[in-house]
């Protein structure tokens, strides 16, 4: 039996839900909690990653924010919308579609979001917004780069099982990097798959979501020797790399390293992305390596239907 697979189970000592799972037997979620998908819905891959990220890993939580970059791909994302509240009514009925600026890449598209729900930090402000009287306990963030093939929680779960603040799906260690500042060894976790309890939010909010635009000269200037992409390069480490160092070392956690020992990314390695399925039910692939794509496309199909059975547009996998 897949380990992902809910086993529902119950007896005359324990009336509690539980689930079986990779990380062991453990009682169900009972927070409260609010996933907000960052998007820029550029192409049909782009839609059908946001539509198996539904199927597979949006059933237990309780409101679903699609956070798109403003005046872009509107009218694809509404029909997109109306197609998932035909064939998936519980998920539909949890979606709100909220348009933003785009100009801090995914951060500022959950930031803005969550400054939206109330649950955030105006960029620009020096007020910092207390969130303990949030409705939320719990909050997932996720970019549409990820295609969900397994039906999975556990970030989220880790969050109360760890009494943890912060869970990626992924985590790093510095080996060969040379960064003012940053020593070999650092932890830090990715950003395409994260979960923040409400003090962990808190944390996020005050010292990511205040941020102004981002530009390389003023805040990364140590990137000037970087040829091309110094303003994302800078975002990425002001808005991922950074933000793991602003929590206590036992509150941060990644379910699965991101490298097999070789510096090279999960997503662009197949053989140790294969053995993370295998071994691990590593329940996701990014849509961004095109060639790896095709591979498991070939060898492992059954990883792009999983998550996107009511899918219709089966063709978007290719796109």
């Amino acid at each position: 039996m897949n380990i992902f697979i809910i086993a529902w189970l119950k007896s005359s000592h324990n009336t509690d839900l539980q689930e079986q799972t990779y990380f062991g037997l453990r009682n169900a979620n009972s927070k409260k909690s609010i996933m907000i998908i960052a998007t820029k819905p550029y192409s049909k891959l782009k839609l059908f990653s946001i539509w198996s990220q539904l199927e597979c890993f949006a059933e237990k939580v309780d409101k679903i924010i699609i956070s798109n970059a403003k005046n872009e791909f509107e009218d694809e994302l509404s029909a997109f919308l109306e197609e998932v509240k035909r064939d998936m009514p519980q998920i539909g009925s949890k979606i709100e579609v909220q348009n933003h600026l785009n100009d801090r890449y995914d951060a500022g598209l959950w930031c803005d979001a969550l400054t939206i729900e109330g649950n955030a930090t105006h960029k620009r402000s020096s007020v910092i917004r207390p969130l303990l009287l949030s409705e939320y306990d719990q909050f997932f963030l996720i970019n549409d780069s990820i295609i969900a093939v397994e039906p999975f929680n556990e970030v989220l779960d880790a969050l109360e099982r760890k009494n943890a603040d912060l869970v990626s799906l992924n985590y790093w260690m510095y080996k060969n990097y040379e960064k003012e500042g940053v020593v070999n060894g650092t932890y830090w976790v990715e950003s395409p798959v994260r979960a923040f309890s409400k003090k962990g939010m808190q944390v996020y909010s005050n010292h990511v979501c205040n941020l102004d635009t981002i530009r390389w000269r003023a805040d990364c200037p140590h990137l000037k020797n970087l040829r091309n992409h110094r303003n994302k390069r800078c975002i990425v480490e002001k808005t991922e790399i950074d933000v793991a160092k602003y929590f206590p070392q036992d509150k941060v956690f990644g379910l699965y390293s991101g490298d097999d020992g070789t510096d090279q990314h999960w997503a662009n390695n197949f053989t140790y992305w294969n053995k993370l399925r295998d071994e691990q039910s590593f329940p996701a692939m990014k849509n961004s390596n095109t060639k790896m794509l095709a591979r498991i496309r070939i060898e492992r199909p059954q990883d792009f239907t999983r998550c996107t059975t009511k899918y219709k547009d089966k063709s978007s996998e290719r796109k």
